[in-house]
Parts: C-alpha cells; structure tokens; sequence
C-alpha cells in the first residue's frame, strides 16, 4: 500500500514538469495576406499564441524556391531562401550581381534546416534595390537560386512591406 501523503507531492512535480514542457513547445506564427505588388504577396506575421505582431514578408514565389525579404518588430531586414542539403562552413547567402557587372554581397547565414536567412541593413537593401535588374541571384554554397520579376516591384514591394510593419505600430 502506497503512503499517498509522500506520493502526492511527486506527482504534483510531474504535473508541473507536463505543463512546462507544454509551454514551452516553440509557437508557431500566423500568417495574413494583406497585399500584393506584382509577384511578391505582402504578408503580416502575427504569434499564434499572444497575436502579437512578428515582421512583414514580401514573398516571391512558392515553395520550393520561395524567396522572402523580411521587416521584423525591431526594424531588421533580412532575405530567406529555401534550405540546401549541404549546409556550408561558413554558412553565407551571397547576393549574386555579376551577371549586371556590379559585384557580390555576402552576408553571414543562419538556418533552421528549413530556411536559410540573413540581416542586412537598409542601405544594403536599397543597393540591392538599385543593382537589381528585375533579376536576384542569390548563391549558398554550391546552390545557385534565381527569381526573376517585372522591373521596379522589388522596391514597391519593400515599400508595401514597411508600410505593414507601420501599421503595426513599428
């Protein structure tokens, strides 16, 4: 026969230890389509859990070759692609413009195994706009991606993206 006396507290602790893995199970977040510009989808990020508002996407395409320029709560822009098999060491996106003649930038990497993504500030970002002759190439390691889309919407789309992280309040 158990002492349920001693017993009782241990099986308040696996409650408690039940209910804090529970909580903390990455959330995920809440995706809302709020506009379009050309091809890229305008998209606000909320987290499921509190609804609070995460960063706004331009997206290009679907997956598998899904690019996204991002602009976070704290005003950071950063570009994700698709993961690669083989993660290099080190881990950099390159944004390709040799084939405009205009040089390369390499950013520092991270990923999640399934999306590879970079910071960058915001004249990177407008240089990037400059450069880009309705054409992106952006290499990881031996992978090569390509998006291709009508002149001028990468920089319409970043606008409609800043004005939906102001409308957030950021």
């Amino acid at each position: 026969m158990f002492n349920t006396t001693i017993h009782r507290p241990l099986r308040r602790f696996a409650l408690f230890g039940v209910v804090g893995a529970l909580l903390a199970v990455p959330c995920a977040a809440k995706e809302t389509k709020v506009g379009q510009v050309g091809p890229f989808a305008i998209i606000k990020f909320t987290d499921d859990w509190d609804g609070k508002f995460n960063r706004c996407i331009a997206s290009l395409d679907p997956l598998p070759t899904m690019l996204r320029f991002s602009l976070n709560n704290k005003r950071m822009y950063s570009v994700s692609v698709p993961a690669v098999a083989t993660v290099p060491n080190p881990l950099v996106l390159i944004f390709d413009f040799n084939f405009a003649n205009q040089g390369a930038y390499s950013y520092d990497a991270k990923t999640d195994g399934k999306r590879l993504w970079a910071f960058f500030d915001e004249a990177n970002l407008a240089d990037i706009i400059k450069k880009g002759p309705a054409k992106l190439v952006i290499k990881v390691g031996q992978k090569t991606f390509q998006w291709s889309y009508p002149k001028g919407t990468l920089e319409k789309a970043i606008v409609a993206m800043d004005g939906c992280v102001e409308s957030a309040g950021f």
